[in-house]
């Protein structure tokens, strides 16, 4: 991956058609992560912290024949959870901590992920412990996605997560001024 073929990616999600379901939001980002993973092709993409689905809904209509799983500790939308599962083979959801995924994800000899997509609570402290449960679990050309970067911590977070960097906050605003703000960190290794 490298920051033209992201900022391509970028420039297209708003051009993108909105999931006809109103059930998930219009974000420009899932847009993003529907074009990402058509273009990487991941065997296996994972989003920690899935709230009602959309993330991994967008990934899996990407890429229709790479496995992504989608895992939270809570199951806020069971409604939405069960569209996504009907409406994409691919997608299995996980309920359990982030961080126990992890070592349940090695123990069942998956795949490495080439798409991680950090969604949980967003705070320094936890975001750089889940990042540092899944780095081995990478591909070697994996990216990491993180959103709501304007809120306390993450701009460490971004500073401090080894390789290169591409922000993109545009695909994300934020309704207040600490929501909001998106980045993606490819050439991890």
């Amino acid at each position: 991956m490298d920051a033209n073929i992201l900022r391509e990616l970028a420039e297209n999600a708003p051009q993108q058609g909105i999931y006809p379901s109103p059930m998930f939001p219009p974000s420009i980002y899932y847009r993003f992560l529907r074009l990402l993973t058509g273009r990487m092709k991941p065997e296996c993409s994972v989003e920690l912290g899935i709230c009602g689905g959309g993330g991994s809904l967008h990934m899996a209509l990407g890429h229709p024949d790479g496995l992504v799983i989608g895992i939270d500790v809570a199951n806020d939308y069971p409604t939405h959870i069960e569209y996504v599962i009907e409406t994409c083979p691919n997608v299995r959801f996980w309920r359990m901590d982030s961080i126990e995924a992890a070592i349940e994800y090695e123990a069942a000899l998956l795949p490495p992920v080439s798409v991680l997509f950090i969604d949980t609570i967003h705070t320094y402290e936890r975001t750089m412990a889940e990042f540092a449960a899944w780095r081995s679990l990478l591909a070697a050309d994996a990216v990491v996605v993180l959103d709501d970067l304007f809120r306390d911590g993450m701009d460490r977070v971004w500073r401090e997560l080894p390789g290169e960097k591409a922000r993109f906050d545009l695909l994300h605003i934020g309704g207040v001024p600490t929501d909001g703000g998106f980045g993606v960190v490819y050439n991890i290794y």
